[in-house]
């Protein structure tokens, strides 16, 4: 029984051409149609059908077979070698059953015997509404989740965009920020020499406690100005890297003295001259500003700001601090560490310390696996941290047999308990393919990945994102779940992060350890909080390491804590 109601709600809207030679029939059948269909084209034989279903689109065709000049079959053949998903149905006598292997050939569905039955017909007639009916239910769907996924997609970017503004622009002074100093600099690393004036503006505590912070803001402002058509003007990158201080940043194959020389002038008479209009007070104030300079191969920021100190210290207008100074010290200590290093590889003293992560209700959930280098002084134990010669070790090419025997060794014990537990690996780690093979066939054969976390650095220079992608993969198709550490400390690239889609994202220390002091970490690490939430993907605190920041850090949603107000890293768990 045909549910008319129905039929007519699927063909309110389709189109259909009626082909018939026989005027009478033609006449009745027409009729029959208008009844359900609200477009009706006729036509006398093929050659006029074919005619017609050129000129218009039509969602149904019905066609006799024997007419004159084109019969049905040529003109069936011909429209569904155009478009193979037109619905046909095929009206034929008992005398055209010859004809009807050829038509099941073309892949025709439907066909009506004469005299023609009108409940046959009407059933056939619901099949095709019915099946046009889902294609184009089908078709708003898929429009519909098209629709929802490009808005997803937009509302996502507008997100990254806000967030980067966030993390990488000084709010105040629309001036890039110490996040995208940091960024830019590690990215200019293949040219040798920087030459990087560290500026901070005199006495604006003075000026703040004095005039009020309204009128400090409006002189960095003002200042900042001044600063950036300096560096327009002879090509600085320019960054506002905390409240008074700025940096003018120049990254070149060698180092022009003469030209450095006389832009500095330039740069110390314009500070000179720069004054400013306090309009509340009718008062005009000149404001001066610090200098301290590095000309050198490394840590550029680092030795300006020592030279600034050591112009403030000596009531200098600037002062230069040049690296060289320090190239034999630091051959030393390098060979020093060197020395050190191959000692704890050749005694199997590279070791793993466990520190406790937990949940909002401080119940230790895993562990982040940490490395360190044994030392015995005096039958005592002693645990040298990373920081003292991780990145020794990487220019002395020592990284790769310290992180493999570190890494086998939380393997090992993770065949001795039920831990979950996170290990580091660096994209030098992940371009070791050796290694990586092994690290594979290790976690498959022994079972482990369902315990195990991978921690990639998010502040390392990745090369690869392909090998880095496919390594992900790897780990995934092993059980392994993803962490992305560090992050915030360098330029964050959010479209890369979105494409792996990890399971945590671990917070740079450095914004989680100053948050009770340091506004902007409060507000950017909230921002972050927020962001991964919305994406589904958990937030982990590092550097926990008072009651009061537990206390913010909770505020924030967060959903794990890592640090030494719940513990510190432990020898044995």
């Amino acid at each position: 029984m045909v549910d008319l109601k129905k039929l007519k709600d699927y063909t309110k809207d389709m189109r259909v051409l009626y082909v018939e030679d026989d005027l009478t029939v033609q006449t009745e059948m027409s009729e029959f149609l208008k009844r359900f269909f609200p477009t009706v084209v006729l036509a006398n034989n093929g050659k006029e059908g074919l005619e017609a279903y050129k000129e218009g689109n039509y969602d149904l065709i019905i066609s006799d077979i024997n007419m004159p000049v084109m019969n049905g079959i040529e003109m069936s053949k011909t429209i569904l070698g155009e478009d193979q998903n037109q619905s046909i149905v095929i009206i034929s006598a008992y005398n055209d059953s010859e004809y009807l292997l050829d038509l099941i050939n073309l892949g025709i569905e439907y066909f009506v015997l004469k005299p023609v039955g009108l409940k046959q017909l009407t059933k056939i007639i619901y099949r095709v509404a019915q099946a046009h009916n889902n294609k184009k239910l089908a078709h708003l769907y898929h429009e519909s989740i098209k629709k929802q996924n490009i808005e997803l997609e937009k509302s996502l970017e507008e997100k990254s965009q806000i967030i980067n503004t966030q993390i990488y622009r000084d709010s105040l002074t629309g001036l890039d920020n110490l996040c995208a100093f940091m960024y830019n600099t590690n990215n200019h690393k293949h040219l040798e020499f920087t030459v990087l004036m560290l500026l901070d503006v005199d006495n604006l505590q003075h000026i703040n406690d004095l005039y009020g912070t309204k009128t400090g803001n409006q002189v960095l402002i003002s200042f900042s100005k001044l600063i950036k058509e300096f560096s327009e003007e002879y090509y600085y990158e320019l960054y506002h890297t905390s409240g008074d201080q700025f940096v003018l940043l120049d990254q070149v194959a060698y180092i022009d003295t003469e030209k450095y020389e006389i832009e500095f002038d330039i740069l110390l008479n314009r500070i000179k001259e720069f004054t400013f209009f306090i309009d509340d007070f009718k008062k005009e104030i000149s404001v001066n500003a610090t200098i301290g300079m590095s000309l050198g191969l490394e840590h550029p920021l680092k030795h300006a700001d020592m030279a600034l100190k050591n112009a403030k210290d000596n009531n200098k207008t600037y002062a230069v601090y040049n690296t060289l100074i320090d190239t034999t010290k630091e051959m030393q200590e390098k060979m020093e560490w060197r020395h050190k290093i191959t000692d704890a590889l050749e005694n199997n003293r590279i070791v793993p310390v466990y520190q406790p992560i937990v949940d909002r209700d401080a119940n230790v959930i895993k562990y982040e696996s940490l490395m360190r280098i044994l030392e015995i002084v005096d039958n005592q134990e002693i645990l040298i941290s990373p920081d003292k010669f991780l990145k020794i070790s990487l220019e002395t090419k020592q990284y790769s047999l310290i992180s493999a025997m570190m890494i086998y060794k939380v393997l090992d014990f993770l065949q001795t308990n039920e831990h979950t537990i996170s290990i580091n690996l660096t994209y030098s780690d992940i371009t070791n393919k050796s290694f990586m093979e092994s690290l594979y066939k290790r976690i498959s054969k022994e079972n482990l990945g369902n315990r195990l976390i991978v921690e990639i650095t998010e502040n390392e220079s990745v090369q690869d994102y392909k090998l880095l992608k496919k390594s992900i993969e790897r780990f995934r198709s092993l059980g392994v779940k993803i962490a992305i550490d560090d992050f915030g400390s360098g330029y964050s690239n959010f479209s890369q992060i979105l494409e792996i889609h990890p399971e945590y994202i671990k917070i740079d220390g450095t914004l989680i350890e100053n948050i009770d002091i340091d506004s902007h970490a409060f507000i950017l690490t909230k921002a972050i909080v927020t962001f991964f939430n919305e994406l589904g993907i958990k937030v982990i605190a590092e550097y926990v390491h008072s009651e009061k920041i537990h206390e913010i850090l909770q505020e924030f949603n967060i959903d794990e804590f890592q640090g030494y107000y719940f513990s510190e890293p432990l020898r044995e768990i």
